[in-house]
């Protein structure tokens, strides 16, 4: 089976910030590695761009939200097209969404507004073996034995937000998410074969700014500091 990443989206929010239907999607980037596959962050559109890409939303395994913002955090319409799936085909389907604190409770409120109070806990959990794990600052989670993730908090406004940091086999792949210039995106990137990095702000952008988001200036300055090998 071929390891691979994959874009799925690569824009904001808007998506023609700088010009006229530039057709990038919010976020959204597929590792498959020896048979694991993992979507991180999750905007609106995935599961369409998924099936573009002929790839089975069904074999997602782990899920992994960067921060609360809804071009990242837009899990809603996924776990539907999987829960319908699961209970169709009476599969008991297990799938691990890792995030900041609080992550169960925003998806579960944000569930039941949608469909029936309690609705989460009485229907939804009992087709799909569904879990969310929080965040700990650098703590490393082990997927398989050549498989790791390791966090990082970054700076983005008010909001809590992380970098990853992906250990496969003897390679690192790390994502921004969305961050400003700190401490956190330093350490996520530092000597990382390939790092996915945001830059949505101009290049001469004020210092507010750059606390939350980077631009293409920051951003490869911010590789060349940190010995990356691809910036993407």
């Amino acid at each position: 089976m071929e390891n691979k990443i994959t874009v799925l989206g690569s824009g904001t929010c808007v998506s023609s910030l700088y010009k006229s239907f530039d057709f990038r999607n919010p976020s959204g980037h597929l590792i498959q590695f020896n048979g694991i596959n993992i979507l991180i962050d999750c905007a609106e559109g995935m599961r369409a761009q998924m099936d573009e890409i002929r790839f089975d939303y069904f074999d997602l395994k782990y899920i992994f939200i960067t921060h609360f913002h809804p071009d990242h955090f837009n899990l809603d319409s996924l776990i539907q097209s999987i829960y319908v799936r699961a209970r169709k085909s009476e599969i008991k389907k297990s799938l691990i969404v890792y995030g900041p604190k609080n992550i169960e409770e925003k998806f579960e409120t944000s569930w039941n507004s949608k469909h029936a109070k309690g609705h989460y806990k009485d229907s939804l959990l009992k087709v799909l073996d569904l879990k969310f794990i929080e965040y700990e600052a650098e703590r490393e989670i082990e997927i398989s034995k050549a498989l790791k993730s390791i966090s990082y908090q970054v700076s983005h406004g008010e909001m809590d937000a992380y970098a990853l940091r992906f250990l496969l086999g003897n390679k690192i792949v790390s994502y921004s998410g969305d961050s400003g210039v700190c401490e956190g995106i330093r350490k996520a990137s530092l000597n990382s074969e390939i790092f996915l990095c945001e830059a949505a702000i101009n290049i001469n952008d004020n210092e507010n700014n750059t606390k939350a988001h980077l631009s293409y200036f920051l951003a490869g300055e911010i590789a060349k500091k940190s010995n990356v090998g691809k910036l993407v």
